[in-house]
């Protein structure tokens, strides 16, 4: 999980599942198990300095939520890195696809409750990469999108990374 924050989603992993969390000042209230493990960096410096397939035990990523930043050029920076390490059966999924209000989806946060502009990751994948498998759900409270059929070898986000921040932003 990239963005574990305070731990709540990250507490429901299976305490046979090897799980790892991503953030540089998480404020864990919710209990985490044995085989987890939380790294107090960013995700571009996890990335950057950690091998992943060592610290995983194996090649793949199983599942990955990213609900990190909440800005969409984070958000797909970190969906660049975790593809990497993408298997056939891998699925990721993007917090806060569906916000429930235009104010709470800007990129700069001005209300209580806030998605930023992680939303815009979803029509870039399409655009960019129309071999993912990209389902949005509406679920409460800012929506979830699914993304399956990944391709670690893929460079064409990394490649057009700027392009694409340039023309979102």
């Amino acid at each position: 999980e990239v963005g574990v924050f305070v731990g709540e989603s990250f507490s429901l992993a299976n305490p046979q599942t090897r799980a790892i969390g991503i953030d540089p000042k998480p404020r864990l209230e919710f209990p985490i198990s044995d085989s987890a493990t939380i790294f107090k960096e960013t995700s571009d410096q996890f990335f950057d300095t950690q091998n992943v397939t060592a610290i995983l035990g194996k090649p793949t990523v199983d599942f990955a939520f990213i609900d990190g930043l909440h800005t969409f050029d984070q958000s797909l920076r970190d969906f660049i890195n975790l593809e990497k390490y993408a298997g056939p059966q891998s699925i990721f999924v993007f917090h806060d696809c569906f916000p429930c209000h235009p104010t709470c989806a800007e990129r700069e946060r001005r209300t209580t409750f806030w998605t930023g502009d992680v939303w815009k990751v979803v029509p870039i994948l399409k655009r960019y990469r129309p071999d993912l498998v990209i389902q949005t759900i509406k679920t409460s409270p800012s929506g979830l999108g699914f993304v399956t059929g990944m391709d670690p070898t893929s460079t064409v986000l990394e490649e057009n990374f700027e392009a694409i921040v340039r023309e979102y932003l």
